[in-house]
């Protein structure tokens, strides 16, 4: 078994459709006792680019719901989703982007909590 040091955050894929609202998401953060992590003076933030050379082209909207609890929502409006450039499926090149979210504590120090890849679905205009 070999050592690591260091998180990267979860691999968590996400499958967006063009146009429709993402969320909101509740998620609940806990210490590795399980204990519930403190966030108050935190600040979580998240984006979504082409790839990691390129800038981040929509912000995740966050709110930390409950801090004492460790608890805080993310999601995307549907004008948001409608801003992403899709293919004709999911798979084409132009629906093809990637994700991260991370929090800054009250020091100021950033860890990672979630990565991926994320595919957009041509939405439909009704």
């Amino acid at each position: 078994m070999t050592l690591q040091l260091g998180y990267k955050g979860e691999r968590v894929d996400v499958l967006l459709v063009q146009g429709a609202d993402f969320g909101p998401h509740i998620a609940t953060m806990f210490n590795p006792d399980e204990s519930l992590v403190n966030l108050t003076g935190c600040t979580i933030r998240g984006g979504i680019a082409k790839s990691i050379q390129s800038p981040v082209l929509l912000q995740i909207d966050v709110q930390i719901t409950d801090p004492q609890n460790g608890e805080y929502q993310f999601g995307l409006g549907h004008l948001a989703t409608a801003s992403l450039a899709a293919g004709r499926t999911e798979d084409a090149p132009e629906s093809q982007y990637i994700w991260q979210l991370e929090l800054i504590d009250n020091a100021g120090q950033i860890f990672p909590l979630y990565f991926g890849t994320v595919k957009v679905f041509r939405g439909l205009i009704l």
